[in-house]
């Protein structure tokens, strides 16, 4: 009883005086999430189930560090009644190009490598997935497990513009089978400075684009699509 009079004597002198009265703080709102466009060129004719399932675990990981990924399936093969390219190109964008390993013999490509960046300037990257699928049945795993995260570590060398590795996460140099259950199981992250990293290089690239932006890009979140008009082909 004394406690609840003497708060409400110190709240009459506070207002008597005309002090302002402390509010709680509130919540910090979330990082915007930034969207990048992702052309896949599935030229190894990975099955729609296992590419589905690496997509949406890539996304998953990048949705982590306020990253939104937009697939478009990428074209194989120009067709003759194919229109013209005439989409705008955005900067942003990255190129990921899924072959097999016979496709880039002579390349002087790791033999164990399971996937490399093909060009830092253009944002484009090459998973191997028959490298993948040994690597999966080494560890008894389901291949997409595996390929989802090759492909989001070598879209992080993209969006990172860096070729070194980190100690832990999905920067590894080489992953083991504790990392695919990682992975699995939603806890296989970039480290912070990663994804800070990763951010500023879209926004700085966010702010060279004329466009501004590359969300009105003919996409949907998550879902891969086929497009007729595409800037690059595999």
């Amino acid at each position: 009883m004394q406690e609840t009079l003497a708060r409400g004597v110190v709240l009459a002198f506070l207002l008597a005086l005309g002090l302002p009265l402390a509010r709680a703080e509130r919540p910090k709102p979330a990082a915007l999430e930034l969207p990048i466009t992702v052309y896949v060129f599935n030229s190894a004719s990975v099955p729609p189930r296992h590419l589905i399932r690496a997509e949406t675990l890539a996304a998953s990981i990048l949705a982590k560090v306020g990253i939104k990924v937009i697939w478009v399936a990428g074209l194989t093969a120009r067709r003759a009644d194919d229109p013209p390219v005439v989409e705008k190109w955005n900067p942003s964008n990255l190129l990921l190009r899924i072959r097999e390993s016979s496709t880039v013999r002579g390349r002087g490509i790791n033999p164990a490598a399971v996937g490399f960046c093909l060009s830092m300037e253009k944002n484009e990257a090459v998973v191997l997935f028959d490298a993948v699928q040994n690597r999966a049945a080494s560890l008894n795993v389901d291949p997409a497990i595996p390929l989802g995260v090759t492909m989001t570590h070598e879209m992080g060398h993209l969006l990172l513009q860096s070729v070194p590795h980190s100690l832990a996460g999905v920067m590894k140099a080489r992953w083991l089978a504790e990392d695919l259950t990682a992975a699995e199981g939603g806890t296989l992250a970039f480290t912070r400075e990663e994804g800070n990293s990763m951010r500023n290089q879209l926004l700085k690239l966010k702010d060279t684009d004329p466009l501004g932006s590359n969300v009105g890009l003919a996409a949907r979140t998550n879902t891969h699509q086929n497009q007729a008009n595409m800037p690059a082909r595999d």
